[in-house]
């Protein structure tokens, strides 16, 4: 499956990669300033019943993504994963930059700044992303990150205070003790404390983070987003610094062209409808009619380029995506304090943080029926709350609830139906960084 020098090469990426970050056929043009697909709308509040992508549906997404490269006579990079970050496709088009170069554009020095990787492993973070970053009432991409993310809200704003999630891209490494690893695709390296389990059990690790540059959208199917598309080939894994005005980027271009025929974003969801501090969110610079038609005939994904296999995420096939909500994704709807939502499961469906009490020092500890009060506090007083970055604008705020004791150790969780799948290891995150300090 692998030769030995790629293999080992691809490891070695991989390994430094998670000590450094430890360390035609669109719907037409949509209601929302021209973004986004009308035919897409199917009234989505996080309600809708859950799709998944077949195999199928991958490898047309992948033969629509390989003709609009060969239209513009480029050759790309391909990564598609369901909502939980499995990737169900990882595919390179012949003659295609093998490689890409991190740069924040600000003369940065250190951490990953400068650092050459494989061009899969930008894909997969784009793709994961935009799978990560959208629900069923909001859907952003790796342009929506670049806009949130930066020193400045908006990007060149100069005295604005920092984007509303600063930070957010060093969550979802492989270093986090939330994701999982799947052990046939670790090539015997072993995952440390991480919860190793096959299937499609999530969330699984992002390679570089959350991704900023433009070219990872979400896939959506009759109203639910059910995974993420992610295209790279230009050789600078960037961000964008002006978004002042609206770019024609051609990986973003190739990833719109690819998810559509019934995979479109819908224009009722698109970033432009959802407003922050006053300011409206970007989803995509282009809009689906822009795009050239999608041809008739298909290429063949045997002659145009090959899938590959990349320990810890992919082992060159094609396969289908997790039933979001189902034990099979890791993440499993259930109802609490009259609530509709979803807690985080291993193999078995046994919750992967369950309540218990907190380890006693011989101090105060939480005990298990504090942390319950707590989770089901929480997650009804965000029921009662309107959502800021979703769409209808009545809809209740979706979270992912942690609670930890003084040692950072998970005495208990829960999460919203329908919320984001990056929130749950930012919240994780959130209540160690607020123990800690």
């Amino acid at each position: 499956m692998f030769s030995s020098k790629a293999d080992l090469h691809q490891i070695l990426i991989v390994a430094t990669l998670a000590m450094l970050g430890c360390s035609g056929g669109g719907g037409g043009e949509g209601s929302a300033g021209g973004f986004g697909a009308d035919s897409a709308n199917f009234g989505c509040d996080g309600g809708c019943a859950s799709q998944r992508l077949t195999a199928e549906d991958v490898t047309l997404i992948l033969q629509q993504g390989v003709a609009a490269a060969d239209a513009l006579d480029v050759a790309a990079t391909f990564a598609i994963t369901d909502r939980v970050g499995n990737v169900l496709a990882l595919y390179q088009m012949n003659g295609a930059n093998g490689s890409t170069t991190i740069n924040g554009q600000i003369g940065a020095t250190g951490g990953l700044e400068g650092i050459t990787v494989p061009a899969t492993l930008a894909a997969i973070s784009k793709a994961g992303t935009g799978a990560y970053l959208s629900s069923q009432g909001n859907a952003f991409s790796t342009r929506t990150a670049s806009q949130i993310i930066q020193e400045h809200f908006n990007p060149g704003e100069t005295e604005q205070f920092a984007g509303p999630l600063f930070g957010v891209q060093f969550s979802q490494l492989a270093c986090s003790d939330l994701t999982t690893i799947n052990p046939s695709l670790s090539s015997g390296i072993r995952a440390g404390g991480k919860l190793s389990v096959s299937g499609l059990i999530g969330p699984r690790p992002l390679p570089l983070g959350l991704s900023a540059d433009p070219g990872g959208i979400p896939i959506y199917k009759l109203g639910d987003v059910v995974g993420g598309i992610g295209v790279e080939l230009d050789g600078g894994y960037r961000l964008d610094r002006d978004i002042n005005d609206y770019d024609n980027d051609v990986e973003e271009r190739i990833a719109l062209s690819a998810a559509r025929n019934g995979f479109e974003i819908p224009s009722e969801r698109i970033g432009n409808q959802i407003f922050v501090a006053g300011k409206s969110l970007r989803t995509v610079d282009l809009s689906y009619d822009q795009l050239d038609p999608t041809p008739l005939e298909l290429p063949d994904l045997g002659s145009s380029g090959s899938l590959q296999s990349l320990t810890f995420y992919s082992d060159g096939t094609i396969r289908a995506g997790a039933l979001f909500g189902e034990t099979e994704s890791g993440v499993l709807r259930t109802t609490r304090a009259g609530v509709p939502a979803a807690f985080l499961v291993n193999g078995a469906g046994a919750g992967r943080f369950p309540t218990r009490a907190g380890n006693s020092l011989g101090g105060a500890e939480l005990s298990a029926g504090e942390v319950d009060a707590i989770l089901d506090s929480a997650l009804f007083t965000a029921f009662r709350l309107r959502a800021a970055i979703r769409t209808p604008r009545d809809t209740a705020a979706r979270v992912s609830i942690f609670v930890i004791d003084h040692q950072g150790v998970a005495l208990g969780m829960v999460r919203s139906e329908d919320a984001p799948v990056f929130g749950l290891d930012v919240a994780l995150q959130k209540a160690r960084t607020a123990a800690f300090f």
